[in-house]
């Protein structure tokens, strides 16, 4: 099975006279446009089931969502983003703020550990 990357706008074609866009995403849903020829069967996973049809082999099951809901790819990208916003706390940290500052390093930390792909530590930040 072919697996794509897709942002909101892209869309691929298939045999030239199909095309499928994907407009949003919301939350763990997307809307999906397809275009294609009347003639052509086109039936969602969950009514196809429901209605007897058989799950294609191909077809994996869905992941459980992380405890926010949604899985971030972690990548040094980020990870070199949360260095520079840690960097950046401690640079405007105060007597007064240090708390905060704390808790916002803290949850820097528990983000950074929470993305970071199974069997990859988050780098110390």
């Amino acid at each position: 099975m072919l697996r794509l990357t897709l942002t909101p706008g892209d869309y691929f074609t298939i045999n030239g006279n199909i095309v499928v866009q994907l407009h949003r995403l919301e939350g763990e849903r997307s809307l999906v446009a397809v275009e294609a020829p009347r003639e052509m069967r086109i039936v969602r996973g969950a009514v196809l089931e429901r209605e007897g049809g058989r799950r294609p082999p191909c077809v994996t099951d869905r992941p459980a969502p992380s405890r926010r809901g949604k899985w971030l790819l972690w990548d040094q990208g980020r990870e070199d983003a949360a260095r520079h916003m840690r960097r950046l706390l401690r640079e405007i940290e105060t007597p007064e703020n240090r708390r905060q500052i704390e808790t916002l390093c803290a949850q820097l930390t528990r983000i950074s550990e929470q993305d970071a792909p199974d069997g990859q530590e988050a780098a110390a930040v």
